[in-house]
């Protein structure tokens, strides 16, 4: 197999093809994004009920997005082997210098398609990232509650009762 050209030709059929396969993806992933900024907002706010909802809507349309990439996937396929080239040659570089008439639409498309996917890559990003500090200060409260609630009270509560003295760092602790 060859490799692509810089000048590859698709005929008018299989650039709209293809422009609509990325358009199809670049819709479902900007879809994806509005949920996944939902999300780092609802983290924040520790909203539950809402991340919950959320979580609902992500599932709904998850399987659209994987949908929409299995037929981009496909359509590249076709479009490689019929070009004879290999398919992972057959880049977003490769389709942005496709000659020919639909170029425009499907330069517009692919680019569209790469900034969605760009923006929902770097968005789940920052929402892992958020997860994982979420996490870790439920564990280190979780400790400092489990340290309070273990240790023998007895003695350690100032003179009318309302505070200790021994308390751990950054914790009020009121006697109930």
């Amino acid at each position: 197999m060859l490799e692509a050209t810089m000048a590859t030709t698709l005929t008018p059929a299989e650039a709209r093809s293809a422009g609509r396969c990325f358009r199809d993806e670049a819709d479902a992933y900007r879809r994806l994004l509005r949920l996944a900024v939902r999300q780092n907002r609802y983290m924040r706010r520790n909203d539950v009920a809402r991340l919950e909802a959320n979580a609902r809507e992500w599932r709904r349309y998850l399987p659209e997005a994987q949908a929409a990439k299995r037929a981009r996937e496909e359509c590249l396929c076709g479009l490689a082997r019929r070009l004879d080239v290999a398919p992972e040659t057959l880049s977003a570089r490769t389709l942005m210098s496709v000659v020919g008439e639909g170029k425009n639409e499907l330069r517009e498309a692919l680019a569209r398609w790469q900034q969605a996917s760009g923006e929902l890559h770097r968005q789940n990003a920052k929402n892992g990232i958020l997860a994982r500090f979420c996490l870790d200060l439920i564990r280190d409260e979780t400790e400092i509650f489990c340290n309070g609630v273990t240790e023998d009270p007895t003695g350690c509560y100032e003179g009318d009762g309302s505070q200790r003295h021994r308390t751990n760092p950054g914790v009020i602790e009121r006697r109930v």
